[in-house]
């Protein structure tokens, strides 16, 4: 999908907003990217004073339903989401240009079709193989209307080492003084922390930072165990935007290999030749994983002029994403 041409407002309407990346390129890889996202989402929706009832990160896209006061009020949140997520993205994975298509947003008027968007926004990960069910999956925020720690364990923060508690100060001043966490906080909050930590923190930052409206959104089942058993039961639809269906489970197994043999390096482009290559090899052979899925991990896409594609052969590999690269 080159671009995003629903482009409908209407005022007091809820809008199912869709956004994703050139080429489909995969952008969330870490913890951190989600963070970085989900809390700017977060800010700039306190500041424009949009209303969310549904959200949804997934690899290479986004979901969110959502209300402004005027239609010059979206165009400018989502003008600054895409903006300054881009420029926090490209400085820390050394890369220049664009990275999202132009969002597009659509209103719903239809009772039954505005709960059946909301229910295709939530089972995103469930449909796309990531989770078996919609509230297995953290960056859709369903399980988080059930609870606060629904990822980790129960966070007391007398009980907290120092390097705990001065991470949860840094989160709490920022949040106060309305600013989004940015990689180089970010890096400052996880730092020294053990993974039981870790988890609890992520937790702590979504439920601090957290921004849909419960009450709304509950207020299309009439309850929460009525909206858990919808969302269980369908997987919902969305006909006013083109989004092909992606199996995304085999993202999850080349993490599994970046995480474990190549130090969570990122930072594909700036790779030797061979090692690229190797990793390519090493993604092509995952269960259920395509050239496709291989190039959009990789953010890069390959020349085949009919050699292998993926044999140690430098002219084989354009970085394209289709971001320019410094230098």
């Amino acid at each position: 999908m080159k671009t995003v041409r629903n482009k409908f407002y209407r005022d007091g309407s809820f809008h199912h907003i869709y956004g994703k990346s050139i080429n489909g390129s995969v952008l969330f890889y870490r913890t951190e990217d989600y963070l970085f996202f989900y809390t700017l989402f977060s800010v700039l929706t306190r500041r424009y004073h949009i209303i969310t009832e549904a959200f949804c990160i997934m690899f290479n896209h986004y979901h969110a339903c959502s209300k402004a006061r005027t239609h010059a009020t979206l165009k400018a949140f989502l003008r600054d989401l895409s903006s300054i997520f881009t420029k926090g993205y490209n400085e820390e994975y050394g890369l220049t240009g664009k990275l999202l298509i132009p969002c597009g947003y659509v209103p719903k008027t239809s009772g039954k079709l505005h709960r059946s968007c909301l229910i295709y926004i939530v089972n995103n990960p469930a449909a796309g193989k990531l989770v078996k069910s919609a509230i297995m999956y953290k960056w859709n925020l369903l399980a988080y209307l059930q609870s606060d720690h629904p990822f980790s364990e129960k966070l007391v923060k007398r009980n907290c080492r120092f390097k705990m508690r001065n991470a949860l100060a840094l989160v709490d001043g920022s949040f106060k003084r309305g600013q989004s966490l940015n990689y180089k906080l970010l890096e400052r909050v996880f730092d020294g922390l053990n993974q039981i930590e870790k988890a609890q923190i992520t937790d702590y930052i979504i439920v601090k930072y957290f921004f849909m409206d419960k009450s709304s959104f509950i207020s299309h089942f009439g309850s929460l165990d009525n909206a858990l058993s919808a969302i269980y039961s369908t997987s919902g639809s969305e006909n006013d935007f083109y989004e092909p269906w992606e199996d995304y489970s085999p993202y999850l197994s080349m993490l599994l290999v970046i995480m474990k043999q190549w130090k969570r390096n990122y930072r594909f482009h700036e790779m030797p030749v061979k090692d690229l290559m190797i990793l390519r090899r090493k993604l092509s052979i995952i269960p259920g994983a395509t050239k496709m899925h291989v190039e959009r991990f990789l953010r890069c896409q390959a020349i085949n002029d009919g050699r292998d594609l993926y044999g140690i052969d430098s002219n084989l590999i354009r970085h394209s994403l289709p971001l320019k690269l410094k230098g």
